[in-house]
């Protein structure tokens, strides 16, 4: 059976962990695509996913910034700094496309340092004479403030929102209100009328490998006694019922080992479920927003209709 955890204050990522190895169904542990021979899977996931059909989002997306990039920029009006919301690590594809049509400064914000670090360094090569900033934090922790930067137009990228639920998209609608201007922000959500399109992506043996990255991100981050990335292995799938991508991991025999200081012993084929994927759809979160005091203009959606780029503005 499982110790008790340790009761002094860790980390997030330590505690979403222990959290997972107690049994609570997760949203996610984040996996990450840092170098070397243990993000492979992560690695090629990405590769693949740019071209396969069934994984649309970042390549309708890529296509939607490339051709709307004039008319996005012309709803900012007049904005001093672009604040990509969840930068991530995919600057050239999407931002990239807006700063080409605007002269407004740059910043990159993220709760993953990383990813801030990767676009920051991005955007200096990109645009040596223009302003940047970098900022790392949390948006369903606390709301952002950056009034220090003059006039902002927030845009948040990736077609994620929805996948945080309701309670996250309202956290999340909340926390950005403080750098709202007067003309708003961009999101990006996924707006396929058909879910079910993603799952053969989801099924695919490199997505198997992208998730067991999470684990390697485990014995890199937190120390561990015993604990074996080769010792598992997961399964995807949609679930129907709750709109979820849904893994399950597993030991492949009876283990017992150590992270953080926490004792874990798990028979073979014990599951262990987290949930990487929730699809919202349009209208849901439309509605959402309404109530969080979100005006709705025209979307901009690709020519798909599978990617949409939602103009808000508050009331």
């Amino acid at each position: 059976m499982q110790q008790a955890i340790r009761a002094h204050q860790r980390t997030s990522f330590a505690d979403e962990v222990h959290a997972f190895f107690n049994g609570a169904r997760l949203r996610g542990i984040h996996t990450y695509e840092d170098d070397g021979e243990s993000v492979r899977g992560a690695y090629y996931f990405h590769k693949w996913i740019e071209e396969d059909p069934d994984y649309y989002i970042i390549r309708n997306e890529q296509r939607l910034f490339s051709e709307n990039a004039q008319t996005i920029i012309e709803r900012a009006g007049e904005h001093d700094l672009l604040a990509d919301i969840g930068c991530g690590q995919a600057f050239s594809g999407k931002i990239a496309h807006l700063l080409d049509k605007s002269n407004a400064g740059y910043l990159a914000f993220d709760s993953d340092r990383t990813a801030v670090e990767h676009c920051f360094r991005e955007a200096a090569s990109r645009y040596p004479e223009r302003p940047r900033y970098r900022m790392v934090g949390d948006f369903l922790k606390a709301p952002i403030r950056l009034s220090q930067y003059g006039r902002v137009f927030p845009v948040m990228l990736g077609g994620t929102i929805t996948n945080f639920g309701v309670d996250g998209i309202r956290t999340i609608l909340r926390n950005l209100k403080p750098i709202v201007g007067k003309n708003g922000l961009l999101l990006t959500h996924d707006a396929n009328r058909n879910p079910e399109s993603i799952v053969r992506a989801y099924n695919h043996p490199l997505f198997k490998l992208h998730a067991l990255s999470a684990l390697h991100k485990i014995k890199r981050d937190l120390p561990t006694k015993g604990f074996h990335v080769e010792d598992w292995d997961c399964t995807t799938f949609w679930n129907k019922s709750t709109n979820t991508a849904d893994i399950t991991f597993f030991p492949k025999k009876d283990v017992s080992f150590e992270i953080d200081g926490v004792t874990y012993d798990f028979k073979v084929g014990h599951p262990l479920v987290q949930t990487s994927l929730l699809k919202l759809p349009s209208d849901v979160f439309l509605a959402i927003a309404r109530q969080e005091g979100y005006d709705h203009h025209e979307p901009i959606p690709d020519h798909q209709e599978r990617v949409t780029a939602q103009h808000l503005t508050l009331h």
